[in-house]
C-alpha cells in the first residue's frame, strides 16, 4: 500500500526545504527520489530502503555486510558520500518521513491520520529551528486520504516536488 496523506507529503516536502537550505552545493536527488518513491510504489518496496539509508542505520558500519537488506553495496557507497553522518537533525528528519510512513503499516487508517500527526510536528520543529521556512501547505490540499482504506491514492512528485519530477 501506499500512503499518500497529507502529513506524508507535507514531511517530504520540509525534507526538501531542509536539503536545499542545508546542502545546496550537494546533489541530493538519490536521496529525494528514495523519499518520495516511497508515495507512489507499494510501501515495502522503497520504505524498508529508505530506513537502510537514515544516517544512524547507514553509518553503523564501515563496511556494507549482511546487515543491509535493501540497499546494494554500490548504493550503500553513493549514500554514505551523500549523506552527513553528524547532522543530527538531517538523521531525525529522516527518521521522523519512516514513522510518518510505517504509522499505519498493515492496517486501515481510520483516524484520518491523527497518529502520524506526532511525527509530522518534529518534522516542522526541526525547520523552525533551524529558520528554514515551511513549504507552502496549498501544494498538498488537494490529496485525500479518503480512498484504499484511509491509505489514500498513489500520489508522484512531479507537480508536487520543488526539486524532483519523477513520473512513476
Amino acid at each position: 500500500m501506499c500512503l499518500s496523506g497529507v502529513k506524508q507529503l507535507m514531511a517530504i516536502l520540509c525534507f526538501e526545504e531542509y536539503i536545499k537550505a542545508k546542502y545546496p552545493d550537494i546533489d541530493m536527488m538519490p536521496v529525494l527520489e528514495l523519499a518520495w518513491k516511497q508515495t507512489c510504489t507499494p510501501l515495502f518496496e522503497n520504505a524498508y530502503k529508505f530506513v537502510e539509508i537514515i544516517p544512524e542505520c547507514l553509518f553503523e558500519f564501515d563496511v556494507y555486510n549482511a546487515e543491509f537488506e535493501e540497499i546494494s553495496e554500490e548504493e550503500f557507497h553513493i549514500f554514505r558520500k551523500l549523506l552527513n553522518n553528524t547532522d543530527e537533525d538531517l538523521n531525525e528528519l529522516m527518521l521522523q518521513i519512516s514513522y510518518t510512513l510505517r504509522a499505519y503499516e498493515g492496517t486501515r487508517i481510520n483516524d484520518n491520520g491523527i497518529g502520524s500527526s506526532y511525527h509530522l510536528e518534529k518534522v516542522i520543529s526541526i525547520l523552525e529551528k533551524n529558520n528554514i521556512p515551511l513549504p507552502d501547505i496549498k501544494k498538498v490540499l488537494p490529496y485525500t486520504s479518503d480512498k484504499r482504506d484511509g491509505w489514500g491514492e498513489i500520489i508522484y512528485p512531479k507537480g508536487i516536488s520543488t526539486m524532483l519530477f519523477l513520473d512513476n
